[in-house]
């Protein structure tokens, strides 16, 4: 990729938050600071008139309901995006094609260079097949790394 990726795509799950038990209302959600602090740096990076210099945007599979209750606990954090595609809500998860279909559809981002974080190997060689830079989560001291390598933090 030659451009410095403009949009930034998120899994949530083993990224930012994480939960106990199965996903449903009644589950312990909580985040995982690495992740965190991640995504918090990337939101933070602004040109030099003071505007965000990357979208952010969520491609994650959670239920219904889970992703209620983080829309409930942890609102300042989904602030940090600029949108969402839930496979509870969806109808699709990942990998299937139609759900990167449909954040690329919903955010009009087809031929944007993108960069796709996820721990799920499966999911990462999925997003591939849209063009995008895609960086497995499997040690967050790495993807900091490649986010700097790549003028995103």
């Amino acid at each position: 990729m030659n451009k410095t990726p403009t949009n930034l795509i998120f899994d949530l799950h083993g990224v930012i938050f994480d939960y106990n038990g199965k996903t449903s209302a009644k589950s312990l959600i909580y985040t995982l600071p690495p992740g965190l602090e991640i995504l918090k740096r990337c939101a933070q990076i602004k040109d030099s008139c003071g505007k965000k210099l990357h979208k952010i945007y969520i491609l994650s599979n959670w239920g219904k309901a889970g992703f209620d209750k983080i829309r409930q606990q942890f609102p300042e954090i989904l602030e940090l995006f600029d949108g969402c595609v839930i496979s509870g809500e969806a109808g699709y998860s990942k990998p299937e094609k139609e759900i990167f279909e449909l954040l690329i559809n919903r955010y009009q981002i087809k031929n944007q260079p993108c960069v796709f974080i996820d721990d799920s190997e499966v999911n990462v060689i999925a997003a591939q097949q849209f063009g995008w830079t895609t960086i497995f989560y499997d040690n967050p001291a790495h993807v900091k790394q490649l986010l700097e390598k790549l003028n995103i933090i």
